[in-house]
């Protein structure tokens, strides 16, 4: 069996998926390998799990809770796809 090689591009697209715990086991295991050997990448996903922890935690209104995860999610997303051209 050959083991899945995802881009930093791949992997970034990935990511909300990867921290929501949402990836399906041989993409979730590409990931984990790639931010096995890749910093850029594991410090997105650090930032992002910090982001999330701290969205989960401040006492805020959820619908502007909300909104706000939906606009870094696209901003992250425009970037990952910008990156890959």
């Amino acid at each position: 069996m050959t083991e899945l090689m995802l881009s930093c591009s791949e992997t970034i697209r990935a990511l909300w998926d990867y921290v929501d715990n949402t990836l399906p086991s041989p993409l979730r295991d590409a990931v984990e390998h790639h931010l096995a050997g890749c910093d850029n990448c594991a410090g997105h996903v650090a930032f992002a799990r910090r982001l999330v922890e701290a969205l989960q935690t401040t006492p805020v209104d959820r619908a502007e809770l909300e909104r706000l995860e939906a606009r870094i999610r696209h901003a992250l997303a425009h970037e990952a796809a910008t990156s890959a051209a």
